[in-house]
């Protein structure tokens, strides 16, 4: 065979792209053929098979790139199909979406029209609750205010009620120093009487000297010599706690005539209490009906004050003038002070009450007589103790 056959050959072999490993095989069939024939050199049939060899391997790349690219372009297809199933999927849910911002755009101004209307029925039942808890408010604080207003008077009430109890106490304890105080008893085993307490002064040596007004009688009856000035005469002074302290004091002067005496205790403590004297323009407008209160210590108690009236302010008896009094008294009033019911200041001293009947007399207590201060007041400036009298 001519190189121009062996060329055909070749041409015929790699001119169609479109071989196939069939193709090949029938070649290869041709290859073994040109090695039998004895015209061929077999270089030439060499060179051939490695050409032929060459192809192969070629075409099996070829095959396996061409294998590749179906397969790409398989899962491409896929993919691309894939692709437009997501395009119709978005361009669905797209409309969806934009159907949906639109239903929530139409139900937005429904929801705010029914927030709106849920909101105004709220607001109008708050108003009311408000209105009724605001009304509940205004009678609790109306109720409160009257309670108090209640209050505030029931406080003014006890309030006046401890003023005035105190007021009374207070009353009660200046009446029992200015009345109750002063009062003292005389006494021994026999006899029983009253005094009362004037102001103690104190003296250069530091001790206090203290004067008592008393009826004379009362002293009489207690000395055993009427003219014996050393003989102590038994004072109780009574204290504002209760009890009393027993003194003694000495006779100093002593009228029988208008049944005055004076007395004196010299003692290392002054005396708390002492009767505040009336003045003589006071004593001068003493009348009938004027309020006194007389204090004694009736048969030997502790000092009792009565209240009564003056009921006569002449009356005479063995020519000596006295005040007659309505205050109830008994014996051992003798000698005690009768005072003025609203300033008690001491008006006078207690001489004697009045008796009915001789053989059994009967005290009429309502009918006492009163020594004035006025008379006392000119028998003191007499006898040398005008220093004692009130200005």
């Amino acid at each position: 065979m001519s190189k121009w056959l062996l060329f055909a050959v070749l041409l015929a072999l790699f001119g169609s792209v479109g071989l196939t490993f069939v193709d090949i095989d029938r070649f290869g069939g041709r290859l073994q053929a040109l090695e039998s024939d004895s015209e061929v050199p077999p270089a030439h049939v060499v060179r051939l098979a490695s050409q032929l060899d060459r192809v192969r391997v070629e075409l099996r790349l070829s095959e396996e790139r061409l294998e590749r690219y179906r397969l790409d372009r398989a899962v491409a297809a896929r993919f691309g199909l894939r692709l437009d199933q997501l395009e119709a999927e978005l361009v669905s849910a797209r409309g969806t979406f934009e159907d949906r911002i639109e239903n929530l755009k139409r139900g937005d101004d429904e929801y705010e029209q029914l927030l709106a209307e849920a909101l105004g029925a709220r607001w109008e039942d708050l108003n009311k609750n408000l209105d009724r808890r605001w009304e509940d408010v205004n009678r609790t604080l109306e109720a409160t205010a009257r309670l108090a207003a209640d209050s505030q008077i029931s406080l003014q009430d006890l309030s006046r009620s401890i003023d005035d109890r105190t007021s009374e106490a207070e009353v009660d304890q200046n009446r029992w120093r200015e009345l109750m105080g002063p009062t003292v008893q005389l006494t021994d085993e026999s006899t029983v009487g009253s005094g009362v307490l004037l102001r103690s002064e104190r003296q250069a040596d530091g001790t206090w000297l203290t004067y008592l007004l008393t009826a004379w009688h009362v002293v009489r009856d207690i000395l055993d010599n009427p003219m014996d000035l050393e003989q102590p005469v038994p004072v109780h002074i009574y204290r504002e706690s209760g009890g009393y302290d027993e003194e003694t004091a000495l006779l100093v002067v002593h009228d029988s005539k208008i049944d005055a005496a004076l007395l004196v205790m010299n003692t290392a403590e002054r005396f708390d209490f002492g009767a505040a004297l009336a003045a003589r323009k006071r004593l001068g407008a003493v009348h009938m009906f004027e309020e006194i209160y007389a204090v004694g210590c009736p048969l030997g108690n502790d000092p009792i004050p009565t209240r009564g009236e003056i009921a006569d302010v002449h009356h005479r008896v063995d020519g000596e003038r006295y005040w007659m009094i309505s205050a109830p008294t008994y014996i051992g009033n003798s000698g005690g002070g009768i005072f003025d019911a609203d300033s008690h200041e001491l008006l006078g001293i207690f001489s004697k009450i009045y008796t009915h009947g001789n053989l059994r007399p009967t005290v009429i207590p309502h009918m006492g007589l009163v020594t004035p201060l006025s008379v006392i007041y000119d028998w003191l400036e007499s006898v040398g103790h005008g220093h004692l009298i009130a200005d």
